[in-house]
């Protein structure tokens, strides 16, 4: 009777420790994520390296496939060449809040924002907050991509509970070596993939730091409201924006087709996720509303008060409808 006692005890504490350690463990499956997030985010865009990036986007039952040379010199700059169609021979150059196109149909400057949030602090440091309160991270554990050791992230959005976004992720650098972009039905859109990653020496960092240009100098970027009377509107931010989504940053771009419009863009952000609206002179030939699905969300074209608008984002098209009725 005693030995049963003492084996009953037993093993009432070893369930005891079993279950502790599952609690422990499981307290620190989300620090661990959330450590790997700050990681990632303190060591973006200044990990001097080059890569072949594979992107494949997921529409229709097809697969488009392209393919890139990338560049990083470590200091926010950094150059992709395009080497298969339809951009193949196209360079583009970021430094900051520019991107700068050489090659294609309409070469120049892409964008210019006023507020480039890689440049400023505390928009950086805003948009990681809101990374946190926005989404979930759980640590998937160890895997290889690229051929390096990685740790698989997924990331939940908190309010309805779809996964957004996995990642591969470099641990030693903070790297995002794989990405796959998830549709709210669960499937993949768009995947991402590095290949033949090579880190840079801080003496081979140098030299190609010197090697790729600063985009060129241009006109400083129109303001918002120099923009406004150029467009003849009282204002372009909707009055509604869905939940969980703040204001980050207003900038302008060129029409695409060689009328060269300028382009008003307001970009909201929920920590990852981007949601634009754009707008412009150069009239959608349609006159009412047109809906047009997106390997990963939607795209709303519109008119209002003359002026032609695109909402495009991962929030579904009935918020995007309801962003569009709350233009001033």
């Amino acid at each position: 009777m005693i030995r049963r006692s003492v084996v009953a005890a037993a093993v009432v504490l070893l369930l005891l420790a079993l279950a502790s350690l599952a609690w422990v463990e499981g307290r620190r499956a989300p620090m661990r994520a959330e450590a790997l997030l700050r990681w990632i985010d303190a060591r973006r865009g200044r990990v001097p390296h080059t890569a072949v990036v594979v992107t494949t986007t997921f529409a229709g039952g097809r697969a488009i496939t392209t393919t890139a040379r990338l560049l990083c010199t470590g200091d926010r700059r950094s150059r992709i060449e395009y080497l298969t169609p339809p951009l193949k021979g196209v360079v583009a150059i970021q430094h900051g809040g520019r991107i700068h196109r050489e090659g294609g149909p309409t070469p120049g400057l892409l964008m210019a924002s006023a507020t480039p949030c890689e440049e400023t602090p505390s928009l950086h440091q805003r948009r990681f907050e809101l990374l946190l309160r926005n989404y979930e991270a759980r640590d998937l554990g160890s895997a290889r991509a690229a051929g390096r050791p990685a740790r698989r992230l997924l990331l939940i959005h908190r309010h309805t509970h779809h996964v957004a976004r996995r990642w591969w992720v470099d641990p030693d650098t903070g790297l995002i070596l794989r990405t796959d972009d998830f549709r709210a039905d669960g499937t993949v859109g768009v995947r991402t993939v590095y290949r033949e990653v090579k880190l840079l020496p801080p003496h081979r960092a140098e030299r190609v730091q010197a090697s790729i240009p600063y985009a060129p100098e241009v006109p400083p970027p129109l303001a918002e409201a120099e923009l406004l009377r150029y467009l003849g509107l009282p204002g372009i931010r909707p009055r509604y924006v869905p939940v969980g989504y703040e204001y980050e940053a207003f900038s302008h771009t060129r029409c695409g087709c060689p009328c060269g419009e300028p382009v008003a863009h307001i970009q909201y952000s929920d920590g990852l996720r981007a949601l634009s609206v754009f707008a412009s002179r150069h009239l959608p030939a349609e006159a009412e509303p047109v809906a047009v699905m997106l390997p990963v969300g939607d795209m709303l074209r519109l008119r209002h008060r003359g002026v032609a608008f695109a909402f495009l984002g991962e929030v579904g098209l009935p918020e995007l409808h309801r962003m569009a009725r709350s233009l001033p």
